[in-house]
């Protein structure tokens, strides 16, 4: 009886300790950006029509 208490123990600290370190990982990865093409080609055209924005204020006044 003593081993399968001490084996459910064992096995419940075990997966306690395996979700704890796959929640911290998940955690640090939450801000880690992904550079892709396609988030590049959105990124340039943000930055040209923001340009584009600034250019346009500047020749109001």
């Amino acid at each position: 009886m003593r081993f399968v208490y001490f084996s459910v123990l064992f096995a419940t600290a075990y997966w306690f300790l395996i979700s704890l370190v796959r929640w911290i990982i998940a955690k640090r990865n939450v801000n880690v950006i992904v550079e892709t093409p396609e988030r590049n080609a959105k990124v340039n055209a943000l930055e040209r029509a923001w340009s584009v924005e600034d250019t346009q204020t500047e020749d109001d006044q």
